[in-house]
This record gives structure tokens, C-alpha cells and sequence, in this order.
């Protein structure tokens, strides 16, 4: 993995082991149980920092995508 790169991976929990300790993990899912939603086909998104690296950033990058939902 370049660090100068974005990669992607689908399914990455199958390659965990060969994935970079300094990451951030993607999870794209149904909403929780008792969740209230809006639609059938609703996804919930998940940003799970690795790495301290990426935990520092984790308010950065939260205020960011509050800034980009609009509410």
C-alpha cells in the first residue's frame, strides 16, 4: 500500500491481517435494530479510525462531513 494513495477495499475484515495498521476503516451498512429510517434502502455509514494516526484526525474529519450534510 502506497501511502500517498487511496485504496480501497471491499470486504477488507477477509484481509485485515495484510491491511496497514494506520488506516480508516469504511462500514457501510443497514441501520441499526430500533434505528428510525427513512427509506428501505437506507445505508448508514461508519468511519472507524486505526491507528493513532487516524484517531487524531477523527474530529477533523467528523466537523468536515457535518459541514457537508448541510444540517
Amino acid at each position: 500500500f502506497d501511502g500517498g494513495a487511496v485504496t480501497l477495499v471491499e470486504w477488507g475484515d477477509v484481509v485485515e491481517s495484510a491491511l496497514p495498521p494506520e488506516r480508516l476503516d469504511v462500514r457501510i451498512d443497514w441501520p441499526p435494530a430500533g434505528a428510525r429510517s427513512t427509506s428501505e434502502t437506507e445505508r448508514w455509514v461508519w468511519l472507524l479510525p486505526q491507528g493513532r494516526a487516524w484517531h487524531a484526525r477523527s474530529a477533523a474529519v467528523a466537523e468536515r462531513l457535518f459541514d457537508l450534510s448541510g444540517e
